[in-house]
């Protein structure tokens, strides 16, 4: 499975992660988020919230992509989430598997940027992202640790799922995907 880890974490501060958390829990206790699978993510596209750190978040967002290509490309859609999750609500993570590409003929990247992991997880690494590289009824299986404040960028028809819940503080991630064109 190729992925690729960008560091932004010296232009998106702790204090600008904080504040992220922040906005997504009061969003979540406004009601905008889905009432279906996974519980409390965002039905809005977190990247239009106000504030500098979301410009961060979306600006590294854009340039992790173009890096991972190594080439700028057209941007044609761009959409973004977020989502808080702890054992407070757990779920069936057997119906949580999913990717983002649903028209091969389009090109697309997904990108998983790690907010907030709670400090009493037990295995660091199952609190990050499980991926399915060869699809979902394959055995291989491959995780991605949890990379705080840093972008995980890959091509978006790799299945996966969240991590496993592992404490009653949330888990803050937000996700987002490019679909883009490229120069001719």
């Amino acid at each position: 499975m190729k992925y690729k880890v960008f560091d932004f974490t010296s232009l998106i501060t702790e204090t600008d992660r904080k504040k992220m958390c922040k906005d997504v829990k009061a969003s979540v206790n406004e009601g905008k988020y889905y009432t279906n699978c996974p519980r409390y993510q965002t039905n809005f596209d977190v990247f239009t919230l106000p504030g500098i750190h979301w410009l961060k978040l979306r600006m590294s967002f854009y340039s992790a992509c173009f890096f991972y290509l190594e080439k700028e490309a057209q941007i044609s859609k761009v959409q973004s989430w977020s989502y808080m999750t702890s054992l407070e609500y757990p779920e069936d993570r057997k119906i949580l598997w999913h990717n983002h590409d649903h028209k091969r003929e389009q090109k697309l990247l997904s990108g998983i940027y790690y907010v907030y992991i709670p400090e009493d997880v037990e295995d660091f690494k199952k609190a990050g992202t499980e991926f399915a590289p060869n699809g979902v009824g394959k055995k291989k299986r491959t995780w991605i640790e949890p990379c705080i404040g840093k972008w995980v960028i890959y091509d978006s028809y790799y299945w996966h799922r969240p991590g496993v819940l592992q404490s009653y503080d949330n888990r803050f991630i937000v996700a987002a995907d490019m679909e883009y064109v490229m120069p001719r």
